[in-house]
């Protein structure tokens, strides 16, 4: 993923899914804070940060907030003027937490059960870059932003999870932003955000699913691959 860490340039087509809801990209990777979202101060690279099994789905979306705040805290103008440095660093760090094999199943519904896997084998990679990429960008303007935690709410079997929370916005209004993960290999993992009431996943999907139709399945990897291509040096 990283042969080439240049950010490509968004482009109207992939990140079109995420207009509706702004904060769905902002939350997907937990990238709001609660009140003291400071762990120790980094020291160097933010290296990968496997998810330890003992965490709840509670753990996940905190401890990933507060690892990756306290890196933008740290140095809060060298990221700001570091595009590619703020995508490594959201990559490294909350990657591991979500599932995105989960969610390219979910965008793509029959398109990714008739994929062969081969294809699946590009498709996932793909979106990952375009989320990371599209997600990152928000990160350093909501360091120190106060999150109130609601009890998580649990499915049957303990397999699945509804983390619920409440951020406030400008003139005391309040946004719904709630993480949906589930258990997989004996971890807790992020599959869709649900921001406002608009989820993630139902929004990529109603683009993705609506193109997949229109040029078929080869096609539209083609042409994500191409959405995610770095630009050329210099332009």
């Amino acid at each position: 993923m990283h042969a080439d860490s240049r950010i490509p340039a968004a482009r109207p087509w992939a990140v079109s899914a995420l207009r509706p809801a702004a904060l769905v990209a902002i939350g997907i990777l937990g990238l709001v804070g609660g009140p003291g979202a400071g762990a120790a101060e980094p020291t160097g690279t933010v290296g990968p940060a496997a998810p330890p099994a003992e965490l709840g789905p509670l753990d996940v979306v905190r401890k990933t907030t507060d690892r990756l705040l306290a890196a933008i805290e740290h140095d809060r103008e060298g990221y700001a003027n570091d595009p590619e440095r703020v995508y490594r660093l959201v990559d490294e760090v909350a990657s591991p937490y979500v599932d995105y094999e989960r969610i390219s199943a979910r965008t793509l519904g029959a398109h990714w059960r008739r994929a062969t896997a081969s294809q699946r084998a590009r498709i996932e990679p793909a979106i990952r870059v375009l989320l990371v990429r599209s997600l990152s960008s928000a990160v350093t303007g909501y360091a120190g932003t106060s999150i109130r935690y609601l009890p998580v709410r649990f499915s049957r079997g303990m397999v699945r999870a509804l983390v619920r929370t409440r951020v406030p916005q400008n003139a005391g209004q309040t946004l719904s932003l709630d993480f949906r993960l589930h258990r997989k290999d004996g971890q807790w993992k992020i599959y869709d955000v649900i921001a406002g009431g608009v989820s993630l996943v139902l929004t990529y999907r109603s683009t993705f699913v609506a193109e997949a139709k229109r040029v078929g399945i080869e096609a539209f990897i083609d042409r994500l691959a191409r959405e995610n291509r770095p630009p050329a040096r210099g332009s």
